[in-house]
């Protein structure tokens, strides 16, 4: 029983890694254009 649940779990953070990293590239890409303008 763990193991489907554990199973599950891994399958639904594997199908959301896309998102997540494209989510984590586009707030560091904000980060770094926010301290490109403040240091301008």
């Amino acid at each position: 029983m763990v193991n489907i649940n554990l199973h599950n779990n891994l399958s639904l953070t594997i199908n959301h890694l896309p998102l997540l990293l494209s989510s984590l590239l586009l707030h560091i890409q904000s980060l770094e254009t926010f301290q490109f303008l403040d240091g301008h």
